[in-house]
């Protein structure tokens, strides 16, 4: 990839022009997935990075447009941040909509039609986060940082960490020290 392949990406409408803060979701697991094949170098590797470079590209603008075509009320605002800051707690949607004043349906609804998905699938996309660098920066057990990111057991957060990132969170581990 060169200068004249980073123009044409350019070209396109709505091609994302500046630095974005996007958490969790398709784009955590396709800079995962490009990550994975920048250690495994082999003949196709040159392929595989083009491509995965192009879907984050693309993935990241739509989302982008979608995020700036429209600005989420206040309150969501502060739900969101209230679930990052407490991510790792046992919440209730409840708890989360009294908190800012609304109906939890009200909440739930509008949660997913500016964030793009549940409020459920934001916190597991969190604590996963979460997870990874605590994996990555510390020598602690996955037993215990499988609880201290609000897991109920190691079993569950193996599998939804592999679900979410492709791998196990032991893999994870061997290819971040790798560094």
């Amino acid at each position: 990839m060169n200068a004249r392949w980073l123009e044409r990406v350019c070209e396109h409408p709505g091609t994302l022009k500046s630095a974005a803060d996007f958490r969790g979701g398709r784009l955590a697991h396709l800079a995962m997935r490009l990550y994975q094949e920048s250690c495994e170098i082999d003949e196709i590797s040159s392929l595989m990075v083009e491509g995965l470079v192009l879907e984050i590209v693309a993935e990241a603008s739509r989302c982008f447009i979608k995020e700036s075509s429209r600005t989420p009320p206040h309150w969501l605002k502060q739900a969101r941040q209230f679930l990052d800051e407490q991510c790792t707690k046992n919440l209730t949607l409840t708890v989360v909509a009294e908190l800012v004043g609304v109906h939890s349906t009200h909440l739930a609804r509008e949660f997913r039609r500016y964030y793009h998905r549940s409020v459920g699938e934001y916190v597991r996309a969190r604590r996963i986060e979460f997870a990874c660098h605590k994996i990555a920066t510390s020598d602690l057990p996955l037993s215990e940082i499988s609880l201290a990111a609000g897991f109920f057991d190691q079993s569950h957060f193996a599998r939804t960490f592999k679900l979410t990132t492709g791998m196990t969170p032991a893999v994870y581990r061997a290819i971040t020290r790798r560094r």
